[in-house]
């Protein structure tokens, strides 16, 4: 007799626990609420790691990269890239090696990481454009022989010296000055065009 009335106390409360839950969820949909979190948990569950940054680049980008990077980086060896776009990159170009353990799945030793936003503001200039390139890939130093390909230090003067050789330091430091002063306007419009969603 305990027995039956404790399980008669208990799945009453269950139900009335269960009918609470079910007018308090009816309520949320009827104010759209549960659907709203819904679709924002699916949205998160299913985006790619890095989604809201990285991105693949078009053809014609990819191949006016290519052509670039052929004209900065002299080997007698070929070199395969893997490029990509890069929403957040504080620079026109970044171009780095790529872990070996990474490289032999991606086949590939370089990755070029591409601001198209900056690219797009700056293109029109091209001398600046071939300045910001040759500077991103003169840290990257390829032994002819081997194949090896490594990356050297960069010194405080954030250049080098075959950006200089080739460039005279006005049209370097015009060049390092473009890209701050687009970085800086591309931010502001940014801010600007921020709008609050949360409401």
């Amino acid at each position: 007799m305990i027995k039956k009335s404790f399980l008669t106390i208990l799945h009453k409360n269950y139900t009335d626990i269960k009918n609470k839950l079910n007018i308090h969820f009816l309520d949320l949909y009827k104010r759209g609420i549960l659907n709203k979190q819904k679709y924002k948990i699916k949205n998160i569950m299913s985006q790619k790691v890095g989604e809201d940054r990285y991105y693949e680049l078009g053809e014609d980008t990819v191949e006016t990269l290519t052509e670039l990077l052929v004209k900065c980086i002299s080997t007698p060896i070929k070199i395969s890239y893997t490029f990509q776009g890069d929403k957040k990159l504080k620079s026109l170009i970044s171009v780095s090696k790529i872990a070996d353990r990474f490289a032999f799945k991606l086949e590939s030793p370089i990755m070029v990481e591409v601001n198209e936003i900056l690219w797009d503001e700056i293109n029109h200039e091209q001398e600046t454009v071939d300045i910001l390139v040759r500077e991103a890939c003169s840290n990257i130093v390829i032994n002819g022989e081997s194949g090896k390909i490594t990356t050297s230090n960069k010194d405080d003067f954030k250049s080098s010296k075959g950006v200089l050789d080739k460039y005279e330091y006005e049209a370097v430091s015009r060049a390092k000055e473009l890209q701050e002063l687009t970085l800086a306007q591309i931010a502001d419009k940014e801010k600007d065009t921020d709008i609050d969603i949360s409401q």
